[in-house]
């Protein structure tokens, strides 16, 4: 399990990481408990097919693992509770509903618990997973971010930036994360998130620690000289940077598109 000290943003859902050791600043008061997230845990039966939680398992916690027991008991009792104890006005659409407990429902059942409606959404194809769900087939996205992930809040994408900088490239539209200050609440729990693993790796069931993301960098481009150090900041700090860096002007050929892929966007290329 990752050792985490995660802080709640007050009555907004989202988190902001920080993992003990590894020089991250907690941002905010309040504590959420020790999880372990499907990567870490080396999960791959949602490798296959067109499973909406493939690319996003380090974000998202993993149901079956009993360590979680009291994320999930934290996440029914700080987020779904607060969002649906009152019946007429409740938030969560209906594959959402019903539920009576976290790791466990109210008769001591996985039934109605919310690890496994999660279970249940991460088994779900990107086709049954709309932003706005109107059928009670189909899972609405921000429940699953909301109840499931890490942050409890799905990332907010890059925009407004003009189509001659990186920030603006068309085929990179929905892609790239966004870096600013608007979107900090939405936003900072992953840049967390990227930074450890960019930095330290992900801890996996299966070894001890996997090799840092920074490692696989471009050498003699900016990101290896970030990772090296011999270029001060962050990675949220480099992909803002980036963004706003003309593509035909000098300083872009330290900037290298496969790194802007790993790094700068919400799914890895």
């Amino acid at each position: 399990m990752v050792s985490t000290k995660i802080a709640a943003v007050l009555g907004g859902g989202a988190v902001f990481l920080a993992v003990v050791g590894y020089g991250m600043s907690v941002l905010f008061s309040g504590i959420m408990p020790d999880f372990a997230t499907l990567e870490d845990q080396g999960v791959t039966i949602y490798d296959n097919g067109n499973k909406y939680v493939k690319g996003f398992k380090s974000f998202f916690i993993d149901g079956s693992f009993d360590g979680n027991q009291k994320w999930w008991d934290w996440s029914y009792n700080n987020r779904w509770l607060k969002d649906n104890s009152d019946s007429l006005k409740q938030k969560a659409k209906s594959k959402f509903q019903g539920v009576t407990g976290g790791y466990k429902d109210k008769d001591g059942n996985e039934t109605n618990s919310l690890r496994k409606k999660c279970k249940d959404a991460y088994d779900a194809t990107s086709s049954d997973v709309e932003d706005s769900a109107k059928e009670d087939s189909k899972f609405e996205t921000k429940d699953i971010w909301r109840y499931c992930s890490i942050g409890g809040v799905k990332p907010v994408l890059a925009s407004g930036y003009d189509t001659a900088r990186f920030g603006g490239k068309e085929e990179w539209k929905g892609k790239l994360v966004s870096v600013k200050n608007e979107d900090k609440e939405s936003n900072d729990w992953f840049w967390e998130i990227r930074e450890r693993e960019f930095r330290y790796g992900v801890k996996i069931k299966s070894q001890l620690n996997s090799e840092p993301r920074g490692i696989s960098s471009e050498e003699g481009k900016a990101f290896r000289d970030l990772y090296k150090k011999t270029k001060s900041g962050t990675v949220k700090g480099l992909c803002k940077e980036i963004y706003e860096e003309l593509e035909s002007s000098r300083d872009a050929k330290k900037i290298d598109e496969k790194d802007i892929k790993k790094f700068c966007f919400l799914i890895p290329e």
